[in-house]
């Protein structure tokens, strides 16, 4: 799915995307930092979606990719393997992609899959940027 046009002279990925009836990606620069909210079911059907709205977004060289989770109510294993292979991506190109607000369960799927020892995951967007977002450096990690 091609990224809409905007007359705003804004980046494609600046603009609300709806995928499905039941997923979203949002994606807004916020300082040097691209923060992209995800809202509802990331399923095997829909993480190609995404997929797709990430790689647009690396397209325009971001520094820094906070992943916003707090509303991503379903990671199926093909989005959990999307995330792993957005890491690489940008770990190979020097951006970082931490996440936040992950949901209990979310959170809980990190840790099974001891995800949550390879990103970076804070507890919300505010501390995310909290210094992180003007490059300052990273705030502590929700543990």
């Amino acid at each position: 799915m091609p990224l809409p046009i905007t007359d705003t002279g804004k980046p494609p990925w600046s603009v609300a995307k709806d995928m499905t009836p039941t997923f979203k990606i949002e994606c807004t620069p916020q300082g040097n930092c691209q923060v992209v909210v995800v809202q509802g079911s990331m399923s095997n059907e829909t993480h190609l979606q995404a997929k797709e709205a990430l790689l647009e977004l690396l397209a325009g060289n971001p520094t820094r990719i906070l992943l916003d989770l707090g509303e991503l109510t379903y990671i199926s294993s093909s989005g959990l393997g999307l995330l792993v292979a957005m890491f690489r991506r940008c770990r190979q190109r020097g951006i970082s992609l931490p996440l936040c607000g992950l949901r209990s369960d979310i959170r809980e799927l990190f840790k099974v899959t001891r995800l949550d020892q390879v990103f970076e995951i804070f507890a919300d967007q505010a501390t995310a940027l909290n210094g992180y977002g003007a490059g300052e450096g990273t705030p502590p990690r929700v543990g």
